[in-house]
């Protein structure tokens, strides 16, 4: 029987999903907070077997939180004019918030406590000891807790303000463009039309009107860099800016600080690319208006039946396993495909409890690109249900430098059986929109990250507006060297990249997720079918050590260079193709 596009069951988390009951899960779960917060004033005389119970209702509050927040997520990104459940959602927010703040104590407390009676407490609670000792881990960047909640509370009032000022701000501009008002997600789908005066138009509405309230975006920015100092080094004695981030992703500086060195050592690559592209395009030479262009597409269509086999059969025939654990989601009803009004754009995969499928959101419209989604979303749901197998709530989800393994590894499995029986043409467009995808996630990322490094010290030393939009152009032209014309009002770009302003030095997971796949990609394509137990140990162990061991536990070493080289092999590969293709 065919596959038919269509919507999710979420009857899989609850069974009605009313008000009544999701309030009456909440109170439950209330009841379960009190219980912990009722050890408060009794942890000095806690018994270890005491302290596994505490830890086991803290996984059973997590993991019903997750059921309803997950919930009433999914409910409303399948119609975002559910007013309930934006309410809801709202509710739970304040709720998840109350109910942190009752649980800060115990975190405090046990981070504080000597490392013998840590150990034996650890000893006890056997299956959570990474959650545990992650928590031990940043005790020296631990205040006491009543500088805890004045900073969480100025967090609130300072920080988080001044990115919800940033949002409220830049989410209510307006742009003129083609004689009509439009909203900034209007404007930039024109940055990829197939016409060039359009797209090099909308660049330059976008980044003139954020040039316009430069002075206002700028002060935003600062602040929010002196924060970032202010919180992370002064208070927490951090080491460096992007030290607190690669601190809180688990991945040591000097390992991040060498694949920042790898990535601008490799920019010649998509330089190269984007030479190519021009040819593509016939045109001279791209500007930077036209990094994005669509070619002329081959009119090829995919059913979503087609669509869901291809996908299936790309991971059945890696691993029997994965394909049975793909067929699943399809299934079950765990995915919701169709276009419809009032659903969310774009695709995701949602994942949270250890014992329940995930679900995808996917706008399918029949073009290849779909076709990479559907690959890529079910690589995250195929990587959650193998971490499940064996591991905690606290210690399943794998943390953001290795989240994208199976997605971004399944995308190239379904691209190279694609391009084996692909017309020319088609194997040209399947390449080029991989490496516009692949351009996107590694280089501009770190270009991102780079500009931040520099940013947050020239801020540091009192630089100015003019100065900080110069270090950004300068890391332009670092980055496309002599392959693309970049236009000055492209030094704006920066104040339009709400990344930098939420979460500094983020984005350079997106970077390390992939070329992480990529460098394994490049030994399975040498090692064969020898590798697929080690991919597969890799997605097993989901969060339960960090990235570092994770990857060094399937026999690779994050800290050497050659790794990092061999993700960049994979890109050389795919840009010598279209190369080939073209002569």
């Amino acid at each position: 029987m065919p596959y038919k596009l269509g919507k999710w069951d979420l009857s899989h988390l609850l069974k009605k999903g009313d008000k009544k009951e999701i309030l009456a899960k909440v109170n439950t779960v209330e009841k379960k907070v009190n219980f912990v917060a009722s050890y408060k004033t009794k942890l000095k005389t806690l018994k270890p077997i005491e302290f596994k119970k505490l830890i086991k209702t803290m996984e059973k509050i997590d993991h019903d939180m997750g059921v309803v927040s997950v919930y009433l997520s999914l409910r409303f990104y399948a119609n975002t004019n559910d007013q309930e459940a934006a309410a809801l959602m709202s509710q739970l927010d304040l709720k998840s918030a109350e109910f942190s703040n009752k649980l800060l104590f115990f975190s405090l407390w046990f981070k504080k406590l000597p490392t013998n009676k840590a150990n034996k407490y650890i000893a006890a609670a056997k299956e959570y000891d990474y959650y545990l000792e992650e928590i031990r881990r940043s005790k020296p960047h631990t205040l006491s807790e009543k500088e805890e909640r004045v900073v969480n509370f100025l967090s609130q009032h300072g920080s988080s303000a001044l990115k919800s000022v940033y949002d409220m701000f830049t989410n209510n501009f307006l742009f003129v463009f083609n004689g009509k008002k439009v909203t900034q997600e209007e404007l930039t789908t024109h940055v990829r039309s197939n016409k060039s005066q359009i797209r090099k138009k909308a660049y330059a509405t976008l980044l003139n009107k954020y040039e316009e309230n430069k002075l206002v975006l700028n002060e935003i920015y600062k602040n929010v860099v002196l924060d970032w100092k202010a919180r992370g080094i002064d208070l927490r004695k951090h080491k460096s800016p992007i030290g607190i981030r690669s601190f809180y992703q688990n991945i040591d500086e000097k390992t991040v600080n060498l694949m920042m060195e790898v990535c601008r050592e490799n920019a010649h690559l998509f330089q190269r690319y984007f030479k190519l592209k021009a040819k593509l395009l016939k045109v001279k030479k791209l500007r930077r208006y036209d990094i994005y262009a669509p070619l002329k597409s081959v009119d090829k269509s995919f059913s979503y039946d087609k669509a869901v086999n291809m996908v299936v059969d790309t991971y059945s025939k890696f691993d029997k396993e994965m394909g049975l654990l793909a067929k699943s989601m399809f299934d079950k009803n765990m995915i919701d495909s169709e276009i419809r009004k009032g659903k969310r754009s774009g695709a995701f995969c949602m994942s949270y409890m250890t014992d329940l499928k995930p679900y995808v959101l996917l706008n399918y419209v029949n073009k290849w690109k779909d076709v990479s989604t559907l690959a890529h979303e079910i690589g995250h749901a195929i990587h959650h249900m193998l971490a499940s197998k064996k591991n905690t709530e606290f210690t399943a989800h794998a943390e953001l430098p290795v989240c994208e393994t199976a997605s971004i590894f399944g995308e190239k499995l379904l691209a190279e059986v694609a391009l084996k029986n692909a017309s020319k043409k088609l194997k040209i467009d399947i390449l080029a929109q991989q490496l516009d995808s692949v351009y996107a996630t590694i280089m501009r990322q770190i270009y991102f990250v780079i500009f931040e490094t520099l940013a947050h010290e020239a801020y540091k030393n009192g630089a100015t507006l003019d100065e900080i939009a110069k270090i950004y152009y300068g890391t332009l032209k670092e980055q496309f060297g002599d392959s693309i014309d970049i236009s000055k009002d492209f030094m704006w770009e920066w104040l339009y990249i709400p990344h930098i302003f939420h979460t500094p030095f983020y984005c350079y997971a997106y970077t390390f997720g992939n070329l992480l796949t990529f460098a394994l990609y490049k030994k399975y394509q040498v090692d064969g079918k020898k590798f697929v137990p080690k991919i597969k140990k890799i997605l097993e162990l989901g969060g339960s050590m960090n990235p570092r061991d994770i990857v060094l536990s399937a026999g690779f070493d994050i800290d050497k260079k050659e790794f990092w080289q061999g993700g960049f092999e994979v890109v050389k590969e795919m840009v010598d193709e279209i190369e080939l293709l073209l002569k």
